[in-house]
C-alpha cells in the first residue's frame, strides 16, 4: 500500500506524455484507486511488525525524483509545438514507437486541465504530505532537504520551518498561527494562518 502513491504519480506522467485526452489518465486512475480502495478495503488499523522497514521508507525518498519528473514532463508538455524541451520527445522516440511530439501538438486546453488537476493532486497528496513528514526529521539533513524541496512544489517550503520550530512549540497558544481561535470563521482562519505562518517562518 505504501507504493500506491508513486504508482499514481507514474500514471499522471504517462498520461501527460501520451498527450491528448490521455492527459486525463492520471486523474481517472487517482479517483478509481482512491475511491474504490476506500469502498472495498476501508481503514487499515493493523499494526504489523515489519522485518524490512527500509521498504516503508523508500516511497518517501522516491517522492523527490517522482515529483521533479512529474513537473518536468508537465513543463515539456506545456512547451510550444516547435520546441522539444531538453529533447525529451526525441529521447522517448528512441525507446518507443509512438510519436510523442506529434501527439503533444494535438493537445487542447481541456487536455491541459486534466493534466493540471492530476499534477495538482500529486503535488498536494504526495509532495506536500511526504514533505511534511520529512520536515519533522530535524536530525536527518537529507530528509530536511528532501522535505523542503517537496514543499517548494506547492510554494510552501517555509512550512518546514514554521511547522517544526513554531507550531510544535506553541500549539494552542496565541503565538501559533496554525491554531484556530475560538469561534473563528474557517475562511478568516485560512487567510490569517497562511499569511501569519509565512511571517512566522521568516522570523
Amino acid at each position: 500500500k505504501y507504493y500506491i502513491t508513486p504508482f499514481l504519480t507514474l500514471s499522471v506522467i504517462i498520461g501527460i506524455l501520451l498527450g491528448g485526452h490521455w492527459m486525463f489518465l492520471g486523474l481517472v486512475v487517482i479517483f478509481v484507486v482512491i475511491i474504490s480502495g476506500d469502498a472495498f478495503f476501508g481503514e487499515d488499523t493493523s499494526q504489523p511488525d515489519y522485518s524490512y522497514p527500509f521498504f516503508l521508507e523508500l516511497p518517501l525518498h522516491m517522492a523527490v525524483p517522482s515529483i521533479i519528473l512529474l513537473l518536468f514532463v508537465f513543463a515539456w508538455s506545456s512547451g510550444s509545438k516547435e520546441q522539444d524541451f531538453m529533447n525529451l520527445g526525441k529521447l522517448l522516440a528512441q525507446f518507443f514507437s509512438y510519436d510523442f511530439l506529434a501527439e503533444r501538438s494535438k493537445n487542447m486546453l481541456i487536455d491541459y486541465i486534466g493534466a493540471l488537476f492530476g499534477v495538482g493532486y500529486m503535488v498536494a497528496g504526495y509532495a506536500t504530505n511526504v514533505g511534511h513528514e520529512l520536515s519533522h526529521r530535524t536530525k536527518d539533513k537529507l530528509a530536511l532537504i528532501e522535505g523542503r524541496w517537496l514543499l517548494s512544489a506547492s510554494l510552501n517550503s517555509d512550512f518546514s520551518i514554521e511547522h517544526v520550530y513554531n507550531h510544535h512549540v506553541n500549539v494552542g497558544t496565541e503565538r501559533d498561527p496554525a491554531t484556530a481561535k475560538r469561534g473563528e470563521n474557517v475562511y478568516a482562519f485560512f487567510v490569517r494562518s497562511t499569511f501569519m505562518g509565512h511571517l512566522s517562518a521568516w522570523r
